[in-house]
């Protein structure tokens, strides 16, 4: 944990790892539009009701950048990118790789599937059930239900887990052949199960065509003040304040930031963007904090909607 402390507001800055990242050309996007087969009725919602249950079963493996499969539930943007077989660290590689961050390297569904991801919720639309067959998503915990591990009992020494594991990523009509080879590996893996109650929420949801109700949450007021105020502090033209912008920006690159004392639980990002404070941000998606932004930029903060794990495994 580091801090940085400034008279006029305290600004707490929690480091995480950097990320090892590498750049290729972008994949053509998919110009397809994808079907959506939804229920007129929703019984349930999915800021109320699913993720809640994707942050107690899910997001402790789905919740890192390499998460397997690259499946990131953290978000509903994550569970709507879907999943991809790339892995993200690949020591064999000889060339770089294209990044593949979320909210960075592609914006919509439509950009993802060009990169070579691929649906775990329903995209061909058809009836209702259809929801449920051609949901990776469904059948992965549906074979987890009926197919649990023995209770109180140790993982079995055939089902590898840990950093050495080799992640199957089915497509979604490859599903069968993964559940035949596989048949004690559904989700949740190696953990206690979902109950009924999870299960059939789950279920009538991905059901009913896997609504996304959740919006993007803008900083209240008092958020808004401190943003404001750091924001012009990193954006000030002296060359000798560029300098420290830039060592500070450089070493907060891979940080979740806080305001001390606020206490409204929310995280940013301190990012460089196209637009000036006021402005919608648009990030500019260097790999690495020292690359050349190729344009002028401004120093931004920005709220990260996305679930925190470590709040959400302590909650």
């Amino acid at each position: 944990m580091q801090f940085l402390r400034h008279r006029s507001g305290h600004l707490v800055i929690a480091v995480l790892s950097l990320l090892a990242l590498s750049c290729m050309q972008p994949a053509a996007v998919i110009d397809k539009p994808i079907e959506r087969t939804v229920s007129p009725t929703q019984t349930y919602s999915y800021s109320r009701d699913i993720k809640p249950v994707l942050e107690r079963k899910c997001i402790a493996c789905h919740g890192c950048y390499d998460a397997p499969c690259q499946l990131k539930l953290t978000s509903a943007q994550g569970l709507l990118r879907g999943a991809t077989g790339k892995p993200v660290y690949d020591s064999a590689r000889l060339s770089d790789m294209e990044p593949t961050r979320l909210f960075v390297d592609a914006e919509t569904t439509a950009e993802w599937r060009g990169k070579d991801f691929f649906p775990v919720l329903n995209e061909q639309g058809g009836p209702l059930e259809n929801n449920l067959e051609a949901s990776l998503l469904y059948n992965m915990i549906r074979l987890g239900r009926e197919q649990p591990l023995p209770p109180h009992s140790a993982v079995p020494e055939h089902i590898e887990l840990g950093l050495r594991r080799k992640n199957e990523c089915p497509l979604p009509g490859e599903f069968d052949r993964y559940a035949q080879k596989k048949p004690l590996q559904g989700m949740p893996l190696a953990i206690t199960g979902l109950s009924d109650s999870e299960y059939g929420t789950l279920r009538q949801w991905i059901r009913e065509g896997a609504v996304i109700d959740e919006q993007p949450s803008p900083p209240i007021q008092k958020e808004q003040r401190q943003i404001g105020h750091w924001e012009a502090f990193f954006n000030r033209t002296a060359l000798k304040n560029q300098l420290v912008s830039r060592y500070l920006y450089e070493h907060l690159f891979p940080a979740h930031v806080y305001f001390e004392g606020l206490n409204t639980g929310s995280f940013f990002q301190l990012v460089r963007s196209s637009t000036a404070s006021g402005k919608p941000i648009r990030i500019i998606p260097t790999l690495r904090p020292n690359d050349d932004p190729g344009q002028p930029f401004y120093y931004r903060l920005k709220k990260i909607d996305s679930t925190i794990v470590k709040n959400a495994q302590n909650t």
